[in-house]
């Protein structure tokens, strides 16, 4: 499994609003502006920005004899 987009959701669940929004390492000072158009244009409440991330993980398969009602089988 690929953990550099876990870590990286990680990494930015600590800014949330205006904090997200105008932090440099996020966001390129250049997109700022444009980014604070759209989220007025939409009318979005930027306290609730980056505010309630969801990971959803999809198995491409899964070995059924592995696990068995929640528990380990080896």
């Amino acid at each position: 499994m690929d953990t550099q987009a876990l870590q990286y959701l990680a990494d930015i669940s600590r800014f949330n609003g205006d904090n997200f929004i105008k932090n440099k390492k996020l966001i390129n000072d250049s997109y700022i502006e444009a980014v604070e158009s759209f989220i007025d244009s939409v009318e979005i409440d930027r306290a609730k920005i980056n505010s309630k991330n969801r990971i959803i993980l999809i198995a491409n398969k899964f070995d059924r004899t592995f696990f068995y009602g929640g528990v380990a089988i080896r």
